[in-house]
C-alpha cells in the first residue's frame, strides 16, 4: 500500500540530515503545502501519495509569489517564497529518488 501525503511529509521531515533550524523551517513550509492542497484544491493530505503530481507543486508556487516586486514587503514576500517553494522541490525530489511517487 502506497504512503499518504501526510506519511510521505513526515518521513520526509524524519530523514532530513539538517540543523533543527532548517528542519522547522522545511516542516512550516510543507505544512503551508499541504493547507493548499486542502483548501485551495480539495486533496486530502490522507490520500494517497500517488495523487499528488508536479501541478501541485506549480499551483501552490504560483499562490506564493507577489505579482510585482517593487516595495521592500514584496520583496519579502518573494525571498519567503523562495524559501516555502525549496523545500517542497527538495521534498518532490525525496520522493523520486526514495521511489515514494510514480
Amino acid at each position: 500500500m502506497k504512503a499518504t501525503i501526510e506519511e510521505a511529509v513526515a518521513r520526509f521531515l524524519a530523514d532530513l540530515r539538517l540543523s533543527p533550524r532548517s528542519r522547522a523551517t522545511y516542516g512550516i513550509a510543507l505544512r503551508k503545502f499541504l493547507r493548499h492542497l486542502t483548501e485551495i484544491q480539495g486533496i486530502d493530505p490522507a490520500a494517497p501519495i500517488d495523487q499528488l503530481c508536479e501541478d501541485h507543486a506549480i499551483a501552490f508556487l504560483r499562490d506564493l509569489v507577489p505579482e510585482d516586486i517593487r516595495t521592500p514587503e514584496q520583496v519579502s514576500q518573494m525571498r519567503t517564497a523562495q524559501t516555502t517553494f525549496a523545500a517542497v522541490r527538495k521534498f518532490f525530489g525525496y520522493l523520486v529518488s526514495f521511489d515514494l511517487h510514480p
